[in-house]
């Protein structure tokens, strides 16, 4: 088969949606030796497209990369309301199209293959207003046009069915993975130049991700606070992570607490310093008020981290009984369950365990592979997250 897979947003900073793109793309490679891939660089503009991040290849594997050198935002404006110019003007005939994240899907003969890892454009005041006025008007569209559409979970999947009242069977969930780069890290000299590298002066308690307001890292804060007010010796509060829409509600939350001088704001951790400063921390707080996977959470697990997270949406799919689950609009539940992982060595313990099990559940060799069969029409469907 000659499949075209959108590798546009590896262009960016990688966050969740750029680490499928990529781990895919990687696993992919040492498995479809029969196939023939074009990677679709559509982010042409101002005369040139922009530089992409590919990962290293298998031996076997048939590639080459394609730039349509017509605008992006003309090909999408045109791909909403036309059937023209269809994608193979650009890169020849194709058997499958793939777009790894929620884009306007190109005008093709090809099938098309769309995968959606959320909707929480749907799910509350998560995005700039525009932003989400934009998903709100293009992204039944995108769904209806698709001939299939994975999700990264089960609960994506039944928020698509019932938002869109789309057709079941069209759905296809094939589960993510954690980051490879994200390992334990026993080496603690390395941990201590981290911490120093970033003012950490004693243990401390991580969250991990774009700082914005879907992570509910305000409350993280709150929780600390009440945290603090209950004990003098606790851990310090580190909160890693780009900018994300909230930032300044989620600064002004710092700013304002009492215990400011103990959250540490370290900014973008970038793939080498991720596994060591996650590796070292005697937590992981994540209690999110939505997300279509959750990589951080197996993330943490991969690391030999406890976990704090939601029990909504697909945290408790991917996290199993391997985490301390909390009601993310709690406040005194996210704090009481900080607490609890503080004082008791054995509850971590215990956790740590756990985390291990359920992190092995999950693989970019078994997404790959399912993947592959829905571009060949294969049937699949979620398994990795269910105990065997």
């Amino acid at each position: 088969m000659r499949i075209a897979i959108d590798v546009s947003s590896l262009r960016y900073r990688k966050t969740g949606l750029e680490t499928y793109t990529y781990y895919l793309l990687k696993a992919l490679s040492k498995i479809a030796v029969d196939d023939e891939f074009v990677l679709v660089n559509n982010s042409f503009r101002r005369g040139k497209a922009a530089p992409i991040s590919l990962p290293a290849f298998g031996d076997d594997f048939k590639f080459e990369v394609k730039n349509p050198k017509v605008s992006k935002k003309l090909l999408r404006a045109l791909w909403r309301y036309s059937p023209y110019p269809r994608i193979e003007t650009f890169l020849g005939k194709l058997d499958t199209y793939h777009s790894p994240t929620i884009d306007a899907l190109p005008s093709t003969a090809a099938r098309k293959v769309l995968t959606v890892h959320d909707i929480y454009h749907r799910k509350g005041d998560f995005n700039p207003p525009w932003f989400t006025s934009e998903l709100m008007e293009f992204f039944p569209a995108e769904i209806a046009k698709a001939d299939v559409v994975i999700t990264v979970s089960e609960s994506t999947k039944r928020d698509i069915i019932e938002e869109f009242d789309t057709d079941p069977d069209k759905i296809k969930c094939v589960y993510s993975a954690a980051g490879e780069n994200m390992r334990r890290i026993t080496d603690t000299a390395a941990v201590g130049r981290i911490k120093k590298q970033f003012g950490i002066s004693r243990d401390y308690m991580l969250f991990l991700g774009a700082l914005g307001k879907v992570k509910n890292v305000v409350r993280i804060v709150e929780a600390y606070n009440i945290l603090r007010q209950r004990q003098r010796d606790t851990p310090q509060l580190v909160l890693a992570g780009g900018k994300g829409y909230g930032f300044e509600e989620i600064r002004a939350a710092v700013t304002e607490s009492p215990y400011s001088d103990d959250i540490i704001l370290p900014g973008y951790v970038d793939d080498a310093a991720a596994p060591v400063l996650m590796s070292g921390a005697l937590f992981f707080v994540f209690p999110s008020l939505y997300e279509g996977f959750g990589i951080p959470v197996l993330e943490a697990m991969t690391c030999g981290v406890p976990v704090l997270t939601s029990s909504v949406a697909s945290l408790p799919e991917v996290a199993g009984d391997a985490a301390v689950m909390v009601d993310p609009c709690s406040v005194e539940e996210i704090a009481h369950s900080m607490e609890l992982l503080a004082e008791s060595p054995a509850l971590r313990a215990k956790l740590v365990g756990k985390g291990f099990a359920q992190s092995k559940r999950f693989s970019w060799e078994r997404c790959a592979a399912e993947t592959l069969r829905i571009y060949k029409h294969d049937f699949v469907t979620c398994s990795a997250g269910r105990k065997q």
